[in-house]
């Protein structure tokens, strides 16, 4: 077989130096590895959120901005989206990759979509978000609730504090 047939028949990822951080093109993983390297969600992975948020039989193309329509034909082909009378609704894939960009990136989390444990020591109640490393307290339930929620927030508005130990 020759080497050309051969290169072509093994997919691989391509990691680039072109500017920081570096790029990766055309793989699986791609979403996951510029999360890590602090890069923000791309286009079409905001489409998809937004998509998300919408109810289930789809979208108006009228409603989408002239940038967010763009993609619209290319999503549709790699089956990510389904267009239907002149709708936007997400395909499964679609749906699935839609809830992962929003976890993988910070842009998209909010106080009410990160995990929180609660657990009671002693006289306090102890609030713990594993994915941003926030611990708090409060002598109520109620309390540690609102001081875990003030943490979040704060963490949030300040993007370059960041630093999820854990994926959710």
């Amino acid at each position: 077989m020759p080497e050309a047939a051969k290169r072509k028949q093994k997919k691989e990822m391509t990691v680039g130096d072109k500017g920081k951080p570096p790029w990766v093109k055309e793989d699986w993983v791609d979403p996951f590895v510029r999360s890590q390297v602090g890069w923000k969600a791309d286009r079409e992975e905001r489409l998809l959120v937004r998509l998300l948020k919408t109810e289930k039989e789809g979208t108006p193309v009228s409603a989408l901005t002239r940038s967010e329509a763009r993609p619209l034909p290319k999503l549709e082909k790699l089956r990510r989206i389904k267009i239907k009378a002149h709708r936007v609704g997400l395909t499964k894939l679609g749906e699935t990759m839609a809830r992962g960009a929003k976890k993988l990136y910070p842009e998209f989390w909010s106080p009410d979509s990160l995990p929180v444990t609660i657990t009671r020591e002693g006289k306090w109640f102890i609030a713990r978000c594993p994915v941003m490393d926030i611990v708090t307290q409060g002598k109520t339930k109620k309390e540690a609730i609102e001081n875990i929620a003030d943490l979040i927030e704060e963490r949030l508005s300040d993007t370059g504090t960041i630093r999820p130990k854990n994926r959710p």
